[in-house]
């Protein structure tokens, strides 16, 4: 499994699909998941379930629900949990550990995924400004933590600013 995570604006969104087409990996998202609301309900967590059960090494997620959700709940204060259930939470995430799974966390600076989120979509709801950068700091120490924990192998980390998506392409292509 390949999980591309990142805050919103941040090109996980347009990476995951490149990877998709340039390695004929197929593209995942959940269906009902909208960058302006959340998660559409419980689903998500069946939904996620069965991709880890899966395992699909030529698979790239948009946004894994058991990392996001839990950020974005900090981020996010008016929104109802939607899993209660910490357990739940805590397996989903093990579970995603022990399948070897690879991650890329997308952070180019602020400012530029500030001017994605205000020039091209509607701001996430009831989301202020400060909060979405809070949430987009929360994922670059999130990154650095995956990046700790996991094997070197495992995690890389992209700011389309700078970095080549060839690079990735190849990290993803060696890693298989």
């Amino acid at each position: 499994m390949l999980i591309v995570e990142g805050p919103d604006g941040s090109g996980k969104t347009t990476l995951a699909k490149v990877i998709a087409e340039e390695l004929g990996y197929e593209y995942r998202r959940y269906p009902g998941l909208s960058s302006t609301t959340g998660p559409d309900g419980y689903g998500i967590v069946d939904w996620w379930k069965e991709q880890i059960r899966e395992n699909n090494r030529a698979a790239v997620y948009d946004r894994c629900f058991f990392l996001s959700e839990v950020l974005y709940q900090q981020g996010t204060h008016e929104r109802e949990l939607l899993v209660q259930d910490t357990e739940l939470m805590r397996n989903g995430l093990a579970d995603l550990w022990l399948k070897d799974t690879r991650w890329i966390f997308c952070n180019p600076p602020w400012e530029r995924s500030r001017g994605i989120i205000f020039s091209t979509r509607d701001q996430l709801k009831g989301v202020s400004e400060l909060d979405l950068h809070k949430l987009h700091w929360a994922y670059d120490i999130w990154s650095v933590m995956f990046a700790l924990a996991y094997p070197t192998q495992h995690v890389r980390r992209y700011d389309f600013t700078h970095q080549s998506v060839n690079d990735l392409l190849d990290w993803v292509r060696e890693t298989s």
